[in-house]
């Protein structure tokens, strides 16, 4: 049985493509225009980027990229891929490190 709980705000490093995922949260309402639960499996979590993360019928976990339509396997197993759902690792920049940043200009209202 999934345990959502236990997955919600973790991320997760695959060891099938090498790459991190995360941080999971609940899926939003409705889906996103192109999506197919056919297709890409029954979504079960987002990340803040848009991307869901989803099962398909033979129990493996998905990664589906709302940029580039690209559907992949991240875990074999719900159970794999719950055990490897860590704490997210804090990140710690030095004074300098950052030399510059691109904010989407619909936020600026909000911060001005």
């Amino acid at each position: 049985m999934r345990d959502l709980d236990a997955v919600f705000g973790k991320e997760f490093d695959s060891k099938l493509t090498g790459s991190g995922y995360g941080l999971f949260r609940a899926c939003g309402t409705g889906l996103p225009n192109g999506f197919s639960i056919a297709k890409f499996g029954a979504p079960f979590a987002e990340d803040s980027c848009g991307n869901l993360y989803t099962q398909v019928p033979d129990g493996s976990i998905c990664f589906w990229d709302h940029e580039t339509d690209d559907h992949t396997v991240i875990a074999a197993s719900w159970e794999e891929f719950a055990i490897g759902c860590v704490e997210p690792k804090e990140v710690k920049l030095k004074p300098g490190q950052v030399k510059r940043v691109w904010v989407d200009p619909k936020f600026k209202p909000k911060f001005k």
